[in-house]
């Protein structure tokens, strides 16, 4: 089917490609449907979800799928504009080559700019002093010296659970510029002292690990780890071959049940002069003073 026809129910479709009684099979839909998280353009956020919607609760009300709606969750990523702040064409001579930009400053600094430029659901300029800039980041990290002797002190400690926590959440949220922030104020706070342990480097390169993949996997082998960064900031998958382990995989995963593994929430609360923990806006371990 051409143009909206097909698009409105190509995802079903993929299911069973090969299938020529039926457009797809009950029981593959059953297991691979509603679609968890579904991410287009904003362009394409009325008439795609308007269109494909529509299809999906016909076939729904004709019992040729087994869910309502099409989508758990559905998002749009806003548009990346030119210098001047106008749309990039390729009629205007404006646009941006990617091959370009990782040739000259590495793919990790493109990837991290684009995360950073501003909110994912809204428009944004672009501009190439930026990926310069993240260039330069990265070249920070990768500078920071990191040991098994030097024990944080309780304000960075904090900052750096805190930092954790942050990065997890704004992940979830798509809100990526707001995360890699947060990861720049932690290296700053690095960078004043001559060295750190290598256990919060190491997790400093985990937070980093999603936006700049290549550098944080070469500085992490560079640690003396046979693993990939990957596996061991996401953590290991199933390996059973069984259908629920399978479709536990497929879940959308919570980031910040990852993140649990090596952030310790009395540490988030932790007033760094006093060591002591804070709970409902007072510290643990202290009565609350008595009224006469």
């Amino acid at each position: 089917m051409p143009n909206w026809a097909g698009s409105s129910w190509y995802y079903l479709r993929y299911i069973d490609p090969q299938n020529t009684h039926e457009f797809a099979s009950p029981d593959l839909m059953k297991y691979w449907t509603p679609v968890n998280w579904y991410n287009g353009g904003m362009e394409h956020t009325v008439l795609h979800l308007l269109y494909s919607r529509f299809w999906h609760k016909f076939l729904f009300d004709q019992g040729l799928v087994p869910s309502p709606e099409p989508y758990m969750k559905r998002t749009s990523h806003g548009l990346i504009l030119a210098e001047d702040g106008s749309k990039m064409s390729k009629s205007k001579g404006n646009s941006v080559s990617p091959d370009a930009l990782v040739e000259s400053v590495g793919a990790d600094s493109l990837r991290l700019y684009e995360m950073f430029i501003g909110p994912f659901d809204q428009p944004v300029a672009w501009n190439n002093n930026g990926v310069v800039g993240m260039r330069r980041f990265l070249e920070r990290v990768a500078d920071i010296k990191a040991d098994n002797v030097t024990k944080l002190e309780p304000a960075l400690e904090t900052l750096l659970h805190q930092t954790i926590k942050k990065v997890s959440d704004d992940i979830e949220k798509l809100k990526m510029n707001t995360a890699v922030s947060a990861l720049m104020i932690l290296l700053n706070e690095y960078e004043k002292l001559d060295s750190v342990s290598s256990e919060a480097y190491e997790t400093f390169l985990k937070l980093l690990a999603p936006f700049a993949p290549h550098l944080t996997h070469e500085l992490w082998e560079k640690s003396g780890h046979p693993t990939r960064i990957a596996t061991r900031a996401m953590g290991r998958s199933p390996t059973r071959r069984n259908q629920k382990a399978q479709r536990r995989i497929l879940r959308y995963r919570s980031t910040e049940r990852h993140a649990a593994k090596w952030m310790h929430r009395s540490i988030l609360t932790r007033d760094p002069r006093t060591g002591s923990t804070r709970s409902s806006g007072r510290e643990a371990g202290r009565q609350r003073p008595s009224r006469a």
